[in-house]
């Protein structure tokens, strides 16, 4: 614990107004360390625009947006200006391919990170740290794709190796950071990733659904996009088989999806969504938050389980729903043994008739629950405040206020 308020940089292609993905980690995690530590953010000069800007930018945070691009000798030119700060730890926010539109192969961030490592090992400060979001594209055969898993492996064993400390989205990705190592394996720490959607509210207050909810009505919903990965038509019918099971009226929302997008999933239950399911299509934050908070529970298919970096279920743990999804020996262990977090099979066979089965008890899902208690578990775990709690924690980083003399 250090006396003073710790420098930190934090290395970033993407920050606001950019809203999604990298850009809005990137933006939060800055704004809350910013409480903790003097801080600034080393990024692209120009960040595109993706998505509508909402909020407002950190005000106590300094924003060094020299990079013209990060490939070649780009970040080496502005890297004076970045390290100006003299910073007391160097944050490497890792996802290959934000750092070329190319595969997302690029060396000279390899190079960059040994560099700053070295810088760190010769001054005896400025410690490198990585934090891991993505690793690299899956293996096929097919010869583009095996270049760019093979050069992103690369890319993470080159990184890996160079930082003082290394952090990970997940513990799947942990292990397997420490595996990409061989015979010079690092201790890798985990990092939630926290809610788009966090929002201050009463650890005690009720959500929509408790009051406005008709008491033959049950309320479940998907949230995000509609990705081929999330199994939309077999989650689809074992809701349909399920609703005509349950002694309640089931009414199910797609939160921030299209209808065009379900209906092309729907097959043989168009109809069936046409007069049961309510698509809201794209919605602001604050919307989408006030959305979930009507809802009796969330379901989220995950092929390959639950995480500490799947948002839309942590957004509806922040508004304190219940949530149905996966579990798999890789998930991570906060997951387990909530009556608020049904676990169900990653087979997708299981997973359907596991979740048809849920609607069909004498007890709406989930009754006994306490909204304040999922919030307050969301709180202690992914909250933006307990992420940067315990980044400072394994950094050795945490300040402790000075004292008045007796």
């Amino acid at each position: 614990m250090t006396s003073e308020r710790p420098k930190i940089l934090v290395v970033s292609p993407k920050y606001f107004p950019v809203e999604e993905g990298l850009g809005h980690y990137t933006t939060e995690f800055c704004r809350h360390l910013a409480k903790v530590g003097r801080v600034a953010v080393w990024t692209s000069r120009s960040r595109g625009s993706v998505g509508k800007a909402s909020g407002h930018p950190p005000g106590d945070v300094e924003v060094i947006d020299n990079v013209d691009s990060w490939s070649g000798v780009g970040p080496f030119i502005a890297l004076r200006r970045a390290l100006a700060l003299d910073p007391d730890a160097i944050v490497l926010e890792f996802v290959p391919f934000m750092y070329s539109a190319r595969g997302g192969i690029n060396f000279s961030i390899v190079g960059l990170a040994f560099l700053l490592g070295a810088r760190s090992r010769v001054l005896g400060r400025g410690k490198l740290q990585i934090m891991f979001h993505e690793l690299w594209y899956p293996f096929s055969w097919r010869p583009k794709d095996a270049v760019m898993h093979l050069a992103h492996r690369a890319m993470v064993f080159g990184v890996s190796l160079a930082a003082e400390e290394r952090f990970s989205a997940t513990s799947r990705f942990a292990d397997l950071v420490r595996r990409n190592l061989g015979p010079f394996q690092r201790a890798v720490s985990v990092l939630a990733v926290g809610s788009n959607l966090e929002r201050e509210r009463p650890a005690d207050a009720k959500s929509n659904a408790m009051t406005t909810r008709p008491d033959d009505e049950l309320r479940v919903c998907l949230f995000g996009s509609a990705h081929p990965s999330k199994r939309l038509p077999m989650v689809l019918r074992a809701i349909h088989d399920g609703a005509q099971r349950s002694r309640f009226r089931v009414r199910l929302t797609m939160i921030g999806m299209t209808k065009s997008e379900i209906l092309a999933e729907a097959g043989d239950l168009a109809a069936w969504v046409e007069s049961n399911v309510e698509v809201t299509g794209p919605l602001e934050a604050s919307d989408a938050a006030d959305r979930l908070g009507e809802q009796d529970f969330l379901v989220s298919y995950f092929q390959d389980g639950v995480s500490g970096r799947r948002g839309s279920l942590l957004a509806a743990l922040c508004e304190g729903l219940p949530v149905v999804t996966t579990w798999h020996q890789t998930s991570d262990e906060e997951f387990r043994g909530h009556e608020f977090i049904k676990l169900l099979s990653c087979d997708e066979a299981e997973f359907a008739q596991e979740l048809a089965a849920l609607f069909d008890t004498p007890e709406r899902p989930f009754s006994r629950v306490a909204r304040g208690d999922v919030r307050a578990f969301y709180r202690r775990h992914f909250s933006w405040s307990a992420i940067v709690e315990r980044y400072a924690e394994l950094s050795g980083l945490a300040h402790e206020p000075s004292r008045p003399s007796p």
